[in-house]
Formats: structure tokens, sequence, C-alpha cells
């Protein structure tokens, strides 16, 4: 079943139409131009998330579920930056987000349930742009990521 794949949009750009949220929500939607790349190998969350971005009229280039398929994206598509979750299956989201940082020069927000102090400190490494505790709501994440967007005045990418 194809379409219960994370992996199911790989290369494929996505961009949804702006919704009727406020806030941060509509700043998000001057990002229209970034490219986000989901790394999160549980689909219902990889779901979320990409319904979030969608409604905020954010891009997604592709949703990853492992390091092989962050690395077929990456061949085809840089983003502007990726939400990555830590804890994926065999791979590690932190080691794949300092790989993709010293090779492509791409950063990563991590989305994850691990918020303790010993998982951040090793986070470091990465140099995260921001951190996101799961559960999260859709203002949670869209905060999260609102700076980082192209043509935010306050854009720290």
């Amino acid at each position: 079943m194809a379409g219960a794949e994370p992996q199911r949009f790989a290369g494929d750009e996505r961009s949804g139409p702006a919704a009727g949220h406020k806030g941060r929500e509509d700043r998000a939607r001057a990002g229209a131009g970034s490219h986000i790349l989901i790394v999160e190998d549980d689909v219902f969350i990889a779901a979320q998330i990409e319904a979030i971005l969608l409604s905020a009229g954010l891009s997604i280039i592709g949703i990853a579920s492992s390091r092989r398929d962050v690395l077929t994206i990456l061949a085809r598509a840089r983003p502007n930056f990726a939400l990555m979750d830590i804890t994926l299956g065999d791979d590690d989201g932190i080691a794949i987000a300092c790989e993709i940082k010293d090779l492509y020069g791409l950063r990563s927000i991590f989305v994850t349930a691990l918020d303790d102090a010993l998982t951040r400190k090793r986070a470091l490494k990465a140099d995260p742009l921001g951190w996101v505790a799961k559960p999260f709501s859709d203002t949670d994440l869209i905060a999260a990521l609102v700076d980082f967007l192209p043509g935010e005045s306050g854009g720290r990418h």
C-alpha cells in the first residue's frame, strides 16, 4: 500500500492552500517560498506535520523515514531546513542531522518526544535551529519554524 508509506512524497514537492489561520500561521504563509523536509518514521505523525505545514501554505520537498530516504531526497532537492525526529527505527536522527549539516549545510529543527537534558546536549553537535517537543500543537510547530522561513524579517537560516 504505497499511500501509507512515509516515503510516498519523496521528490514530489507539495504545497497547500493557505488556511484561515491567524498570527504565526499568517507569518508562515509569508514564507511560502520555503521548502521543508520532514524526517519522521511514524506515518501518522508525518501526516499530521504535513497537514499543518500545507495548511500554512508551506512546501514539503519530501517525507523520509530513514537515513537512506533522507539522502535520496537530498540528491534531488534542497530544502531550507529539515523537521527531524530523533528516534527513527534503526537510525538516529541526531546522527542524520549532523551528516546533512556537514554534507549540505542543512540544519534541522528536532521534533521529538525525547526532551531530556542528555538528549538535548547530544543534539547540540547538529547545531539545531530549534526543538519541538511531542506531542505538539499546530501553533507549537509553526512557532518553531517561522523565524527560519525565507522572507521573514527575523529569518536566521
